[in-house]
């Protein structure tokens, strides 16, 4: 059984994610339709991270004090299809398995909605993808 403190972090932590800003027809479209399919996957990566990682809490009880935002920044290629081609942090919200959760969600995906036309560059298409824990 965690310790109490431990619950209580885990109680706190909530997630969201958010592509960054790119405008073209259908964007915000594809981004809803991958939210939908990718935060249910990571909310359940996070949480059981978090249970794995309660020697951490002091880590997170001084993020808290500063509101610090554990951000994870990925960039996910896929195919013309919606096929989760690689995925990359670039860049690091310093607590590895926070990074590794926000990888392994869109691995577990493995597909997402196929992207639009317009962000196709031979046969696939970039996406940067910000996974964020606020303790």
């Amino acid at each position: 059984m965690a310790p109490d403190y431990a619950i209580e972090w885990l109680r706190r932590v909530q997630s969201s994610s958010s592509t960054s800003p790119v405008s073209g027809q259908g964007y915000n479209d594809w981004e809803n339709e991958i939210r939908k399919k990718v935060e249910p996957i990571w909310a359940t990566l996070i949480k059981a991270s978090a249970k794995d990682h309660v020697s951490q809490i002091e880590t997170f009880k001084k993020a808290v004090k500063e509101s610090k935002l554990f951000k994870t920044r990925l960039l996910v290629t896929v195919s013309d299809q919606g096929k989760v081609l690689d995925v990359k942090i670039i860049e690091s919200c310093g607590a590895d398995y926070i990074d590794v959760a926000g990888v392994e969600t869109f691995k577990k995906a493995e597909t997402v909605p196929s992207p639009p036309a317009s962000l196709i560059k031979d046969g696939k298409a970039n996406l940067k993808w910000d996974f964020i824990v606020k303790p």
